[in-house]
């Protein structure tokens, strides 16, 4: 429905589809399976963003499997399915995971953002 990608001349993606994939701790395998339903599904010009920066915090950081950070390995093993099947894309490096990268949101640099006091 968007068409082809279009990118600007520093390669930032201007007009078309994203795919944005966040990897689970734990579930590399159901990643893997996804990514390859999405090479089926999509024109071959989809990039896909492959995110591994899952950070457990709040609920989910008491639910047995996503009470961890996810390991270098298991986003290995996406990365390179990914790299297998061809997508086009950006991989996150490692070191944007953990708290340390989580913003504060508090509308702080939102234009137009209702601050409540």
């Amino acid at each position: 429905q968007t068409g082809p990608a279009v990118y600007d001349a520093d390669g930032m993606l201007l007009r078309g589809t994203l795919v944005r994939h966040l990897v689970l701790p734990g579930l590399s395998r159901a990643s893997m399976r996804a990514l390859s339903i999405l090479r089926d599904a999509l024109p071959e010009d989809v990039p896909l963003s492959l995110m591994g920066q899952y950070t457990p915090c709040g609920e989910a950081a008491r639910i047995p499997g996503l009470d961890r950070p996810l390991l270098r390995r298991e986003y290995k093993r996406v990365q390179a399915h990914m790299q297998a099947l061809g997508f086009p894309g950006y991989v996150q490096p490692p070191e944007a995971s953990g708290t340390e990268m989580i913003p504060v949101w508090d509308g702080t640099g939102v234009i137009g953002a209702a601050r409540q006091e």
